[in-house]
């Protein structure tokens, strides 16, 4: 035997300049009256506050109004009567305050009927799922039917209630109780400009059953619906409860809601144990609420924010696939909104339990990995004190520099395999170095040079402080800061032909603050403050780096090529490596203690692969942003 119980909760914004609302249930003590008219709800706002009428009066007036025309004419039926009373009062108190908003319903013998008029609205929250039963417009009156279900939670709104708490808040907060949900939005309501005239009924259906439990025979086991009598009690008082049960005659208990009845024919010796093993588990129950109260007190201080920080995590999944950038600052704020809690020195499972599901994220939606360095070659076994200080790379190829040691290593990606190519007699006044297949060249003071098997001066120039040589395509091409100019050396039979000034007519821009470059068809040069100039035909081109957290400050070398889709930004001052789409979009962010004495980097996606150098080693970072 079932039927469906109601708890209720309200909430209402506080009276200010964009109106007041007010929440009204009402349940008949005549029986009459209770089965021709039911159990009713309302909730009724206004937006228009007039001058030197008090708000709480003028409630009281339009719901004493609506109570008598649905309870005092009993003549049509429950539902019509809703309707007709809801379409009065709205037309009533439109013609003089010029906006009415009602929000009614009645449950009656298990049918639950609803209307809303003057844009109010009735939501159902159902499995985990919230759908809008009734929307209703500024002057049209709208109804619905039908049965509750248990668990089912119903919403009677004002339009600015929906407007101004959102789904996900609500349906987090309600998989508590409805009184700890209401506080909550309460609270949230209440923190939001121009929230006077939102308001809401939360009407929460529960089935009751009656259940007889025997003491003859068998010994009876305490069914699962006799649990609400213990209520949250520990399972070793349900269990000292048990044998109780057992030890009496057999006669019939009735449980019925939360009402025990015991059968009048108990033995009068057990009626004192009896009755003070229930005394007993009233005094825990006192406790034990007492103290669940203490908590909710406790928690309701920093549940809004917990319950935003959930919410936006959630939200944050969901997106990602759609919308990278809004996934990300999500996640971002709902990481802050934890950290804050936890600086508060508050104790909580689900606070700790959301870090950690962020955290499991950060790689797939952030894009941060904190990752294991790895030793890649050790080129300080080439030669002793070998110090890199600037790394190029060709086919497969990397070339580093020791300016102190003047002397170049060549290292092979694919094998590992590293040796001395270059040594003092050919690199001794080397400033900058770049490799084309199996070649490669310096850029001395004086000139450029093929170095290797032998010295060739390939272009004679007087080259400034700050000049910088790069291979691309056959072709050279050097950058002098001084003159914050871009040479490019077409290749020849047998060399270069003479210097060509890229950048086109009228193009001028400032290079004296560059710190790296490189080229993929365009040229890619990075300044101080980690800003990022692009020219494409020798022609500057719009760039922006977006989305980056914290932004970047302190780079110092910047890498990609034809291959790469991404652009990597070594920052050694933040231990870590930014990857950014070409569109300058970020994608990704590598973390590591060794990168904070990086000095040059180089990326293989096809590999998955950063390999970075340090003062006399090289290391290698495995890429795992390619997977997501």
């Amino acid at each position: 035997m079932a039927s469906l119980s109601i708890t209720s909760a309200k909430i209402t914004g506080n009276p200010d300049k964009s109106g007041w609302a007010q929440v009204h249930e009402y349940k008949p003590d005549d029986k009459e009256k209770l089965a021709l008219r039911g159990h009713l709800f309302a909730i009724v706002a206004t937006s228009n506050i007039q001058e030197g009428v008090d708000s709480v009066s003028a409630g009281r007036e339009l719901l004493s109004r609506l109570h008598e025309e649905y309870f005092g004419k009993t003549s049509a039926s429950a539902f019509s009567g809703l309707k007709e009373a809801v379409e009065k009062v709205i037309s009533e108190f439109s013609s003089s305050w010029g906006d009415v908003e009602i929000a009614a319903a009645v449950f009656l013998k298990g049918v639950l009927y609803s209307v809303v008029g003057g844009g109010a609205q009735v939501a159902l929250l159902r499995d985990s799922a919230m759908v809008k039963i009734l929307v209703s417009q500024k002057s049209k009156v709208v109804s619905a039917s039908g049965y509750p279900r248990d668990k089912d939670i119903l919403f009677l709104g004002t339009s600015a209630f929906f407007d101004k708490v959102d789904e996900g808040t609500v349906k987090e907060v309600l998989k508590g109780s409805i009184q700890e949900a209401s506080e909550v939005l309460t609270s949230s309501v209440h923190a939001k400009e121009g929230a006077g005239n939102a308001g809401a009924a939360l009407i929460n259906f529960d089935q009751r059953d009656v259940i007889e439990i025997s003491t003859g025979g068998e010994k009876p086991m305490l069914q699962e619906k006799t649990r609400p009598l213990v209520g949250k009690l520990k399972s070793d008082l349900a269990n000292f409860l048990q044998k109780i049960i057992e030890k009496l005659p057999e006669k019939k208990i009735y449980i019925k809601g939360e009402t025990i009845e015991l059968g009048t024919h108990i033995n009068k010796k057990l009626a004192i144990p009896v009755g003070a093993i229930l005394i007993g588990l009233l005094a825990v129950s006192i406790f034990f609420g007492i103290r669940q109260k203490a908590k909710r007190v406790e928690k309701q201080k920093y549940s809004e924010q917990l319950v935003q920080a959930k919410h936006e995590f959630e939200e944050a999944k969901s997106l990602y696939s759609l919308n990278p950038v809004r996934s990300r600052e999500l996640i971002l704020s709902a990481r802050g909104a934890v950290e804050d809690l936890l600086a508060q020195g508050i104790s909580d499972s689900e606070i700790e339990s959301l870090r950690d599901s962020i955290e499991e994220s950060v790689g797939s939606i952030l894009g941060e990995y904190n990752s294991q360095a790895d030793l890649f070659v050790d080129l300080s076994l080439l030669s002793q004190d070998f110090s890199g200080d600037e790394m190029a790379s060709s086919e497969g190829q990397m070339y580093v520099l020791d300016k102190q040691g003047k002397r170049i290593a060549s290292v092979f990606i694919e094998t590992k395999t590293a040796e001395i190519v270059v040594g003092p007699d050919q690199a001794g006044d080397a400033e900058s170095v770049s490799g084309y297949v199996d070649k490669v060249y310096i850029l001395s003071k004086d000139g450029i040079y093929e170095v290797g098997k032998q010295k060739k001066k390939l272009i004679d120039e007087i080259w400034p402080a700050g000049a910088w040589a790069y291979s691309y395509a056959g072709n050279l091409y050097v950058l002098e800061k001084a003159s914050s100019s871009i040479f490019r050396f077409p290749a020849i039979e047998g060399g270069f032909a003479s210097k060509q000034n890229w950048f086109g007519s009228g193009v001028a821009p400032d290079l004296t603050k560059a710190l790296s470059w490189t080229i993929d068809g365009s040229v890619w040069v990075l300044l101080e403050k980690g800003e990022i100039l692009k020219f494409t035909r020798g022609s500057p081109e719009a760039f922006s780096i977006s989305g980056v957290s914290p932004s970047i400050s302190g780079a110092t070398s910047i890498y990609t090529d034809e291959n790469l889709k991404h652009i990597y930004i070594l920052e050694p001052g933040n231990k870590r490596i930014v990857v950014l789409d070409k569109d300058g979009t970020y994608k990704a962010q590598y973390f590591s203690e060794k990168l904070s004495e990086g000095r040059g980097l180089f990326v293989s996606e096809t590999e998955k692969k950063i390999i970075f150098l340090t003062k006399g080693v090289l290391y290698s970072i495995a890429l795992g942003h390619l997977e997501e």
